[in-house]
């Protein structure tokens, strides 16, 4: 029997015009400096039978100057955009923040910040990330938790950064969830695992919130060939063998979500937000996994969110160059890829 999980099994991908304004990343992705979001991507997602989408922010688009306080409002109402079409679409909307004020997992990202702040240690800059995040429940406390989330931070750093960095998560957690209860006090919220989103924090489940898990394992499959990450130039196979000769299998990968069903059991709703495999990968190994990596998720009742929708990681215009595509819709649509995600 599947184990109970207390967050929807919601299917779908991230839409990234908001994840960095670092350019580095714009000539990796398809999108531009200006926060606008598409309502083709909400058209077709729904379209094809997925359910939800992720929307990784950087508060670098409503923010940029020494006062942490002020807030774009042109780009609030990209926001508002974004929050109207999951209405209209049927389409949940899980707002995520993915660089704050002294974080974020990219960690050259942040050298440009216009405060020099760290989130683990700077009162200042938590009291801005908790600003943000009442400032949001309090725009859309109307909006039902059927169709809005607030995942808090994308992807906390490893445990291997900081002996603390289990108290100092759970700190700044805490003091988010409480700004956004003060203001929305039902909203679903949802906390990334520690490590990039690996590791549970049963420590959390106090705050009744969610948390988020990744789909990246192995690593050298996922992002083969990227070039922010993927240094192995062994050419992935599936079953999975590494250079220091370990081995990685359907079983490896069950392993690793064994303890996001103990989380599960406290009560505790997990959703896969982030996953998929970077353009590079072969497409016939990719699929392999994702149908395996799938089924371990499907069997623990974990819904996924692939990144992102289109481009290198995504289901439309990927830019692979061993996939035949089918015009759709004025996109070029990976039809093999959107059969293996139909079966869950």
């Amino acid at each position: 029997m599947k184990p109970v999980n207390a967050l929807p099994r919601w299917r779908g991908f991230n839409l990234i015009e908001m994840f960095s304004t670092n350019t580095f990343w714009q000539r990796i992705f398809p999108y531009e400096d200006h926060g606008r979001f598409l309502e083709s991507d909400f058209r077709l997602i729904s379209q094809l039978g997925f359910d939800f989408v992720r929307i990784p922010m950087s508060y670098l688009f409503w923010n940029m100057g020494a006062d942490l306080y002020k807030m774009n409002e042109k780009v609030m109402k990209n926001m508002d955009q974004v929050v109207e079409w999951g209405l209209k679409y049927n389409i949940h909307v899980s707002l995520n923040i993915h660089r704050s004020p002294g974080y974020c997992i990219n960690e050259f990202d942040i050298t440009n910040e216009p405060v020099k702040l760290n989130l683990w240690r700077d009162k200042e800059a938590v009291d801005a990330f908790a600003y943000y995040w009442s400032e949001f429940g309090e725009r859309y406390k109307s909006i039902s938790n059927d169709t809005l989330s607030f995942d808090l931070l994308n992807e906390p750093p490893s445990l291997e950064i900081s002996q603390t960095i289990r108290e100092d998560y759970k700190r700044v957690v805490t003091a988010i969830t409480e700004a956004i209860r003060l203001v929305d006090p039902k909203r679903l919220i949802i906390a990334d695992g520690l490590d990039q989103g690996n590791t549970t924090c049963p420590e959390l489940a106090e705050l009744g919130i969610g948390q988020s898990c990744r789909g990246y394992h192995p690593w050298s499959l996922s992002h083969y060939k990227a070039i922010w990450g993927g240094n192995s130039m062994q050419v992935p196979t599936w079953p999975n063998e590494l250079c220091d000769l370990t081995v990685w299998t359907k079983e490896s990968l069950a392993h690793k979500y064994d303890t996001w069903v103990d989380l599960m059991k406290l009560g505790v709703g997990v959703h896969c937000g982030e996953m998929g495999c970077h353009r590079e990968t072969p497409h016939e190994v990719f699929l392999a996994w994702m149908t395996d990596l799938l089924e371990v998720l499907t069997e623990r009742n974990i819904g996924y969110a692939l990144w992102n929708f289109r481009g290198p990681f995504g289901l439309i215009n990927s830019g692979r160059g061993d996939v035949t595509y089918k015009s759709y819709d004025g996109f070029l649509l990976d039809e093999k890829l959107l059969k293996v995600l139909e079966k869950f």
